[in-house]
């Protein structure tokens, strides 16, 4: 197996270790080594792979997304997956990634440990990538046997149907605050582009709490789009069909797994007719949970029939 002595005692010892200093759980810990091995094994060692690309083939052949699952691919990669395959690819990407960010910190560490005349350096001194804290939870979520997808769906707060249709007869889309959009990493929040102004998500988290509650007072929820790219465009950034709110705690969901992604853009379309323009209609997903494991959407509130009629009034932003 060539280097595959030398992997077998990282995957044994060092892996684990620098998995715990991130601060994965032991069980994840362990799912996440037992992926590895399982792609040292399909691949005949990582770190060849490593050495050669940063395994950037490799992540590529375990990429498989939406559209392949839609149109039946088949698996791309080496490894015989038995279950869900965008899942089961998925996790093992997710186990590649975490390796090669161990490979690259233990690198350093190597590196400043080899120039004899240097003097000794503590261990750290040398910060190994961190890792995502999204990714730690999801993948302790699936070492538990929890389905992130139900854990959204029975977290996910939606804006009543009723009030969705009220807001597209002014507004095809339900945008509440026309002209403006999220800011890129290099644009200024509240300055102006082209006529449209730039937001971090304030007004897409204010939209959809009065859309919601009536007011802007409710704590420990976080914005979401349910077509994340879509908050760069004014169209859509403060669609009220195009948001949801989850507890800050696990709404990086939305933007980190697909399979979250594509359960909620078919409930979109499931409960208001509403996509992107530029969108193909969502097909409904292998997983879609039934009906029964979405959470209650409220009944809109005497404060949410005042908020919303005095947007269709012509006057939202008086509701700043």
């Amino acid at each position: 197996m060539g280097n595959n002595d030398s992997e077998a005692s990282e995957c044994t010892v060092g892996f684990p270790a620098w998995l715990d200093r991130q601060g994965v759980p032991a069980n994840t810990s362990a799912a996440t080594v037992a992926r590895v091995r399982r792609l040292s094994l399909a691949y005949g060692g990582l770190q060849q792979l490593h050495d050669r690309d940063r395994l950037a083939q490799l992540l590529t052949e375990l990429t498989y997304g939406m559209e392949d699952e839609r149109r039946g691919r088949p698996n791309p990669s080496r490894v015989q997956i038995n279950g869900d395959l965008r899942t089961g690819l998925a996790s093992l990407k997710n186990a590649a990634t975490l390796f090669r960010s161990y490979l690259e910190g233990s690198q350093k560490v190597h590196s400043a440990d080899a120039g004899q005349q240097r003097a000794p350096r503590a261990k750290s001194a040398v910060a190994a990538e961190p890792v995502h804290a999204s990714q730690i939870l999801s993948s302790a979520y699936e070492v538990m046997g929890f389905n992130p997808v139900e854990l959204i769906a029975r977290s996910a707060t939606w804006a009543h149907p009723k009030i969705v249709a009220r807001l597209m007869a002014g507004d095809r889309h339900a945008t509440w605050y026309p002209g403006i959009r999220r800011k890129k990493p290099d644009e200024v929040r509240g300055s102006f582009v082209q006529g449209v102004q730039l937001d971090d998500n304030s007004y897409a988290n204010l939209a959809i709490k009065l859309a919601v509650f009536g007011r802007r007072g409710a704590q420990g929820y976080n914005a979401c789009h349910v077509w994340p790219k879509t908050c760069y465009d004014p169209r859509y950034h403060t669609s009220i069909a195009n948001l949801i709110l989850l507890p800050a705690e696990i709404a990086k969901f939305t933007d980190d797994n697909d399979e979250v992604a594509s359960v909620l853009q078919y409930r979109a379309f499931e409960l208001f007719g509403w996509k992107p323009d530029e969108s193909a209609i969502p097909q409904r997903p292998n997983r879609y949970p039934q009906a029964n494991i979405w959470r209650p959407i409220p009944e809109p509130t005497p404060e949410t029939e005042r908020v919303v009629a005095k947007w269709t009034s012509g006057n939202p932003s008086g509701l700043m």
